[in-house]
């Protein structure tokens, strides 16, 4: 778990600059016992922005469209 924080952190450095991204997250990997990254983006121009992988941890993107506060 101690790896996949700092790929979190290492990952949201890296896209502070990219228009779209709403929040990234650490959740289960494709394989039992293993984690990936999960980045919701506002739409598919962000989401080209978004690296397949991270420090060796797959990265997924969901196109949630727009956040905003109640």
């Amino acid at each position: 778990m101690d790896r996949a924080i700092a790929a979190q952190s290492e990952l949201a450095n890296a896209l502070s600059s990219v228009r779209g991204v709403n929040g990234i997250g650490v959740g289960a990997g494709r394989e039992p016992g293993t984690y990936a990254l999960y980045v919701a983006v506002s739409d598919k121009r962000a989401a080209k922005s978004i690296p397949d992988s991270c420090s060796g941890l797959d990265v997924v993107v969901d196109v949630v469209g727009r956040v905003s506060h109640l």
